[in-house]
């Protein structure tokens, strides 16, 4: 992204310090932010081999059962998981 963008612009769209940004990219994604990555990618999955025909609900319902829903997230939050 610093190709297009230099640290000041990227830090003032964000609300970040330098060293805020600097800290950010050293330190990586967080184990929240991974786990999110792959349920979003294991609800596409779903959805792919329902040929669309899943709601919520039944997706919900499978993560239930493969133990992904306990990881705390609300039906709603895994619901915003799969829009994007």
């Amino acid at each position: 992204m610093l190709d297009r963008f230099s640290v000041e612009e990227m830090c003032e769209c964000s609300g970040l310090s330098r060293s805020g940004y600097y800290d950010l990219n050293l330190r990586g994604a967080s184990q929240r932010a991974e786990e999110n990555a792959a349920d979003k990618s294991r609800i596409s999955d779903l959805y792919r081999q329902a040929k669309g025909c899943y709601g919520h609900r039944t997706i919900y319902d499978h993560l239930v059962e493969e133990g992904i829903r306990d990881r705390g997230k609300s039906e709603e939050g895994l619901q915003d998981l799969g829009k994007h």
